[in-house]
Formats: structure tokens, C-alpha cells, sequence
């Protein structure tokens, strides 16, 4: 997974969690939760969709560091560097 590859599946799992959300519209460095009132449901429903595009298990523990786009895409690179 590169620099144009991850952000692309973090905004397609956006998508996928958050139907109607014009993801290519978020700001790579804010909070994808503040920007998009995610609840903890649809957060969850992120998560999900970005493990199995990413085809790596992740849960919340895994992402308890990220907050913006732009870090999902850093750990999703971090998690399939390793493959």
C-alpha cells in the first residue's frame, strides 16, 4: 500500500460506513469523526469497512491512535508494509 493508495481506501470506507458523505471533501488533517459526527456505531462501521479493504484485521485498540484521515491512511500503509 502506497501514498496514493491508502487515503483512496480510507475515503472508499468512509463511503461505505457513512453513505451520502462526499468523502473526497474531508480535510486530510482533522478529525474524520468531528468532520463527519460519526457515533461510535458508524465509527465501528469504518473500522470495519478499512480492515477488509485493507485486508488486515483492525479494531479500535489498533486505531486508538488515529484521528484523521490522513492517519488511517498512515496506519493502513504501517499495517500492509508488513505483508
Amino acid at each position: 500500500m502506497n501514498r496514493v493508495e491508502a487515503p483512496a481506501l480510507v475515503r472508499e470506507s468512509v463511503q461505505a460506513a457513512v453513505p451520502g458523505t462526499d468523502a473526497s471533501a474531508l480535510a486530510p488533517d482533522r478529525s474524520l469523526r468531528e468532520q463527519l459526527d460519526m457515533d461510535s456505531l458508524d465509527f465501528l462501521g469504518f473500522l470495519e469497512a478499512l480492515s477488509k479493504r485493507a485486508g488486515k484485521g483492525l479494531d479500535e485498540i489498533d486505531a486508538a491512535d488515529a484521528r484523521t484521515p490522513e492517519d488511517f491512511a498512515d496506519l493502513v500503509i504501517a499495517l500492509t508494509d508488513h505483508v
